[in-house]
């Protein structure tokens, strides 16, 4: 277990059954890329997220890593116009880069793991989506599936 500290508030990096979490409530998200990128190295190809909300992630990771593609998550709601309008401006901006899938992670999660379990992609996890305990342990059993061996996770709302 490794302690960074940026913007006076320490970021706790650590390995647990050989992957690397970041606990990073209440984190400033690029504190949180530096952190990380100190630690690791800038070698993320593949960022996989649950829960997009206004998209700060995806853009934050996207703009630090030129070469970097996103893979998202959300619930995405049609009739949600601002999650509409953040859908449509990470399209919009980051086009080839950015896959969005829409539906309930409990469902389209277990289809991408299905899908991608012998060819994985994910350099850095993040799950923000659903806050009970149970659907954050299958979103993270799902994610296992199709992350790379030595994938750094982050934890939002995590207890």
């Amino acid at each position: 277990q490794r302690t960074s500290k940026h913007g006076g508030r320490p970021m706790k990096l650590r390995r647990e059954d050989g992957i690397a979490m970041a606990a990073y409530r209440g984190w400033k998200l690029f504190s949180i890329w530096r952190a990380v990128s100190e630690e690791y190295g800038h070698r993320f190809g593949g960022l996989c997220e649950v829960g997009i909300n206004l998209g700060h992630s995806p853009v934050t990771w996207l703009e630090a890593q030129p070469n970097a593609r996103v893979y998202l998550w959300d619930l995405g709601a049609v009739d949600d116009e601002l999650c509409g309008a953040v859908f449509g401006y990470l399209r919009g901006v980051y086009s080839e880069r950015v896959t969005i899938v829409s539906g309930d992670s409990q469902h389209t999660l277990n289809d991408a793991a299905k899908a991608n379990a012998s060819n994985p992609f994910c350099d850095v996890v993040a799950v923000d989506g659903i806050k009970t305990y149970e659907g954050r342990l299958h979103d993270m059993h799902a994610l296992r599936k199709i992350s790379r061996p030595n994938a750094i996770w982050l934890l939002d709302d995590s207890r």
